[in-house]
C-alpha cells in the first residue's frame, strides 16, 4: 500500500491499483455508499477528537485546541509556547457579531473532578484561589465530605479531617472567612442529625483540619438544664404539655430556624448574613447575621479583662455566642418568603434577586424591580432598574465583580453555550442591567449548555467564577468544573506575556483565568 493510503474502519481509501472497496458489489455505487463513507468519516473524526482530548490532558490542565501541537491553560491563560491562533471561540447561539457589551469567556476543567452532583456548597479561598466543595446530592444519595480544587497544581483532592464532619447534606451554603470555612443549613440525613434540616453552623479550620459545631440554641438549653435544681424545673425548661418555656423561647431567639435553599453572604469581612430559605415548616423571609468575631480569642480575652477590671460588659444575654435577627425597620419593605434566590452583599447592602415561594411563584416583586436591604439601618426597599434584565426564576446566582460596583448574575435562561449572564451596575443614579456575552473557549464537544442546581463561587483576585456540578435538561448530573473568566469585567489589569507579576501584588496562584495576568510556573 502506498504511503498516502490509509484505512478508515473497514473501508480502504487510496490509489492501490485504483480499487475502491464496495460492500454491495458492482452496480451499487449509489447514495447509500456515499452516506456510509460520510458516516464513517464523521465517526472517525469524533474518535480522533476524543483521543486527542484525553491524550493531551493531565496536570497542565489543557483547554484542548484539538489540532495544534500545543494546548492552552484551561480557564483562558496562555502558556509561553501557545498563541491565540490555536484557540477556537464558538458562537453557538448566533449572537450579535456587533455586540460591544461585556464578554465573559467560559472554559472547562474536566479532569479528576469529584462525582457529578447537584446543590453542593462551594466557596473560594481568596488568598490562593482554592475552591472548596462540600456535600451535594446524586440521584440516589446525599453526599458528605469536603473536597478542594488546588488551583496551583491543578488537582482535586479530598480533605482529610481529624474530627467528625457535618455529615450528609445538600442545599447548604458556605463562605470563606480568612482561614475558616463557614457552612450553614442544608437538607440532612435524619438518621445522622435527627432532623431533615440542621439548625447548627459548622466552622472548619483549614490549617488544623478540624470542624467546630456552633449550635447556639442547644448550648443555651444545656446551660439552663444544668442550672435546674430539681426535676420540676428541668421539665419546665424542656417544656411540658407542648408549651414553650421561657428558656426554650430565649434559646430559639439565639439562632435562625433550620433551613435549606437559603442564601449566605459575607459582610464586612467577618459577619455572615443569611436570608430566606425553607424547611418542613414553610418558607422564610427573615434575615439573620452572625459575627464570627464572637468566637475569636481576642474578644474572649477582652471580655475577661473587662470583668476582672469591674468594667461594664453589657447585658448577660449579650455574652452568649448568638445569631442576631435583622428586623425590618418601621415603614420598611417586607420581603416575601422564598428559597433558591440569588443574593450578594455590595458594601453595606444586601441585594436579593429571584427565587420562588411555597406556591412555586417567582414573581415576588414587579418586573424590573429588585429588593435591597441596608444592613446597618435594617431598612428594606424595592428599587426599580433600567435596561434589559433577566427573566426572574429560581436558581439564580449573584457575584460581586470586585470593587466595580457591579454584580454578575447567572440566570436560568439558555444562552446556548451556557446559562445566560447579566450584569447589574449598582452605581448611581439607578441600578442598570446589561447583557453579558458568553464565549466558549475550548473544544466544541465539551460545550456544557444550560444547567440547573449548580453552585458557583467568585475569586475577585483571580478574576474568575468557578461553577461546579449541576444538572442538564436531560437529567445528567455534571462532574466538570467550569471557569468563567471575568477579569476584564472586574477591570483587573492584563499583563503582557513576558511580564512576571509580583506575587505580593496579586496574592493569588489560581491557574485558570488568573493566568491571563500571571505566567504559569
Amino acid at each position: 500500500m502506498a504511503e498516502e493510503d490509509f484505512w478508515e474502519g473497514d473501508a480502504e481509501y487510496g490509489t492501490m491499483e485504483g480499487a475502491v472497496w464496495n460492500p454491495l458489489g458492482p452496480g451499487y455505487e449509489s447514495l447509500f455508499s456515499v452516506l456510509r463513507y460520510a458516516t464513517m468519516a464523521i465517526l472517525g473524526f469524533v474518535a480522533y477528537s476524543i483521543y486527542g482530548y484525553y491524550n493531551n490532558g493531565g496536570k497542565a490542565r489543557k483547554g484542548m485546541a484539538m489540532f495544534g501541537d500545543e494546548s492552552y491553560l484551561e480557564g483562558g491563560g496562555d502558556s509561553a509556547i501557545q498563541s491565540d491562533a490555536d484557540f477556537q471561540t464558538y458562537d453557538v447561539d448566533n449572537q450579535d457579531p456587533n455586540f460591544t457589551g461585556p464578554t465573559a469567556t467560559l472554559s472547562c476543567i474536566p479532569f479528576d473532578c469529584p462525582c457529578g452532583r447537584i446543590s453542593a456548597a462551594t466557596a473560594i479561598d481568596p488568598s490562593n484561589g482554592f475552591l472548596y466543595v462540600y456535600g451535594g446530592e446524586t440521584e440516589t444519595d446525599l453526599l458528605r465530605g469536603l473536597s478542594v480544587y488546588d488551583s496551583q497544581n491543578v488537582r482535586w483532592s479530598d480533605v482529610e479531617v481529624v474530627s467528625a464532619n457535618p455529615g450528609q447534606r445538600s442545599q447548604a451554603q458556605m463562605v470563606v472567612v480568612e482561614d475558616l470555612l463557614v457552612l450553614y443549613g442544608g437538607i440532612c440525613n435524619p438518621q445522622e442529625r435527627g432532623d431533615c434540616v440542621d439548625p447548627a453552623m459548622y466552622i472548619f479550620h483549614i490549617e488544623s483540619k478540624q470542624w467546630l459545631q456552633v449550635d447556639c440554641a442547644s448550648a443555651a438549653l444545656e446551660a439552663a438544664n444544668a442550672t435546674s435544681v430539681d426535676g420540676e424545673n428541668k421539665g419546665e425548661v424542656e417544656g411540658e404539655g407542648g408549651e414553650q418555656s421561657s428558656a426554650l423561647t430565649v434559646a430559639r431567639k439565639l439562632q435562625p430556624p433550620a433551613r435549606c435553599g437559603h442564601s449566605m453572604s459575607l459582610w464586612r469581612n467577618h459577619t455572615v448574613v443569611v436570608f430566606g430559605g425553607y424547611s418542613e415548616d414553610g418558607y422564610y423571609g427573615d434575615t439573620w447575621s452572625f459575627d464570627l468575631m464572637q468566637l475569636s480569642d481576642e474578644q474572649k480575652e477582652e471580655k475577661e479583662r473587662k470583668k476582672a477590671a469591674g468594667e461594664d460588659t453589657g447585658a448577660k444575654e449579650d455574652e452568649r455566642v448568638q445569631w442576631k435577627q435583622i428586623h425590618n425597620a418601621a415603614q420598611s419593605h417586607t420581603p416575601p418568603p422564598r428559597g433558591h434566590h440569588g443574593a450578594v452583599v455590595m458594601g453595606d447592602e444586601l441585594i436579593v434577586i429571584g427565587g420562588e415561594d411555597e406556591t412555586g411563584a417567582s414573581a415576588l416583586v414587579a418586573p424590573g424591580e429588585i429588593e435591597i436591604l441596608d444592613i446597618p439601618s435594617q431598612m428594606w426597599r424595592v428599587t426599580a432598574t433600567t435596561g434589559e434584565g433577566p427573566e426572574i426564576c429560581p436558581g439564580m446566582h449573584c457575584h460581586q465583580m470586585a470593587d466595580t460596583g457591579k454584580a454578575m448574575v447567572i440566570s436560568g435562561e439558555n444562552a446556548g453555550v451556557f446559562n445566560k449572564l447579566y450584569m447589574l451596575d449598582l452605581t448611581p443614579p439607578s441600578p442598570t442591567w446589561s447583557n453579558v456575552r458568553v464565549d466558549w473557549r475550548g473544544d466544541w464537544t465539551m460545550i456544557p449548555g444550560i444547567r440547573t442546581h449548580h453552585n458557583s463561587a467568585v475569586d475577585c483576585i483571580g478574576g474568575s467564577i468557578l461553577i461546579f456540578g449541576g444538572e442538564s435538561s436531560t437529567g445528567m448530573m455534571h462532574d466538570m468544573l467550569l471557569a468563567l473568566d471575568v477579569a476584564k469585567i472586574m477591570e483587573l489589569p492584563e499583563l503582557a506575556p513576558e511580564e512576571e507579576p509580583v506575587i505580593e501584588e496579586t496574592k493569588n496562584e489560581f491557574s485558570g483565568p488568573s493566568a491571563l495576568r500571571k505566567k504559569a510556573h
